[in-house]
């Protein structure tokens, strides 16, 4: 690690930072820090209220935030024209071809509009912050912010494509642009690089696609030998594509079993109330709890302590989907076996019938036989747990995983680091 003092920085656009429901982008930033890579975070989101990571809250007065419009953003808009003429032409013309892209999606371009003035003075804090290169999590809003910024102040961007802003039609109607001028495009699935792949116009872009799966901190994710043999988490978010609502099924149908068993599902989203009046209606209000958002670290603590992890992921009839859920990695990081449906990346983390099992997509029938055989065979349940830990250490170390990426913004600040003179041509 250079102990140099660098003349550039990093940009990390986020949709919201921090956020409950994506700590591998907390987790990814803290490992850069870790290493000496200087970054800047920008929200797109205002700043959270509520319950946050106790690892996020440092990061709380050095995220840059804004409010949506104000006398500033156009202030920095003619700043920016004054200073970069011709990368305000740049990147105004790239904003009108990505709304073009999506003109069949008028929330989309709505989005665009109401998000254009933070545009502008993002553009300006990164100019002030020395910013030499843009990275984005998720391929929608945060990227079209790091292209414009790219386009702009003439440096280089690259992003992060996770599930829903690479698998639903609206975000993939600008995605070849984007692949087009990015530096690399990393993406946490072996899945998710053969979808992007069908958006790449050239070789060149398909070499540019790089399969990057999240990382944890290991030393964080020790197993206990108290487990509360009935407790079954679920949830993360209680959206669609999590398939809570088959979950409730099996739930319904292991009490026709005679099976006894405790589900929490955790998190909040707009399932919530049918998911209450679905667990009313088959009377399982002593059996299924929602027990709401949680910090991170409580989230783990109840993850070490249950019998299993289930998660039924389903794709929406409107293409959303997860990629490798956090959770199901998490758990199997602590030894807790899970279960889940073999769709997008998460064949590649569970191995049905080694490090975990997996069922059809909404067949509550199966899933309920498959928590219904860990219930009753414990010991089997701690052999997949084992075998998924090994899993997890080969392929999700945060440490091995942000280090290719760190790799490659070191090489981008090493050759920005050298001294150069930039010019307004047009990229």
């Amino acid at each position: 690690m250079s102990t140099q003092p660098r003349r550039g920085r990093v940009a990390y656009v986020a949709a919201g930072f921090p956020k409950l429901t994506e700590t591998f982008v907390l987790r990814e930033v803290m490992e850069m820090e870790r290493r000496g890579i200087p970054v800047s975070v920008f929200s797109v989101r205002p700043r959270p209220k509520g319950r946050l990571h106790a690892d996020a809250l440092p990061f709380l007065e050095k995220t840059h935030y804004a409010p949506w419009i104000g006398l500033a953003h156009f202030g920095a808009f003619f700043s920016l024209a004054v200073r970069h003429p011709l990368g305000m032409l740049r990147g105004l013309g790239f904003l009108l071809a990505n709304m073009a892209d999506q003109a069949r999606y008028p929330s989309a371009v709505l989005k665009m509009l109401v998000a254009k003035p933070k545009m502008f003075l993002f553009t300006r804090e990164m100019e002030r912050g020395r910013v030499v290169h843009v990275h984005a999590h998720f391929a929608n809003i945060p990227t079209t912010f790091a292209v414009f910024a790219a386009r702009v102040l003439g440096i280089t961007y690259s992003f992060t494509g996770h599930a829903w802003d690479i698998f639903v039609p609206v975000n993939q109607a600008a995605l070849s642009r984007k692949i087009s001028g990015a530096e690399f495009v990393a993406t946490c699935t072996a899945f998710n690089t053969t979808v992007l792949a069908r958006f790449c116009r050239t070789d060149a872009d398909r070499h540019k696609i790089w399969r990057n799966y999240h990382g944890l901190d290991l030393s964080r994710y020790v197993s206990s030998n108290r487990r509360d043999a009935l407790r079954i988490v679920a949830g993360g978010s209680l959206v669609e594509k999590k398939g809570l609502m088959v979950l409730v099924e099996a739930a319904a149908l292991l009490r026709t079993r005679g099976v006894p068993f405790q589900i929490e599902m955790v998190g909040e989203g707009e399932q919530r109330t049918r998911l209450q009046q679905e667990i009313a209606r088959h009377g399982l209000g002593d059996a299924v709890t929602l027990v709401g958002s949680m910090p991170h670290e409580d989230l783990v603590e109840r993850m070490r302590t249950s019998a299993m992890i289930v998660l039924p992921c389903i794709e929406t009839r409107g293409g959303y989907m997860d990629g490798i859920p956090n959770i199901l990695i998490e758990s199997l990081a602590l030894g807790v076996p899970v279960v889940s449906t073999p769709i997008s990346g998460i064949p590649e983390l569970v191995i049905d019938g080694e490090t975990g099992l997996l069922v059809p997509p909404h067949d509550a029938a199966a899933l309920a036989d498959a928590i219904e055989a860990l219930l009753r065979d414990p010991a089997r349940g701690s052999a997949l747990g084992r075998a998924g830990r090994a899993r997890v250490e080969s392929m999700f170390d945060v440490v091995r995983n942000v280090g290719e990426l760190v790799a490659r913004f070191e090489n981008i600040l090493n050759a920005t680091d050298r001294p150069s003179t930039r010019d307004e041509t047009v990229r």
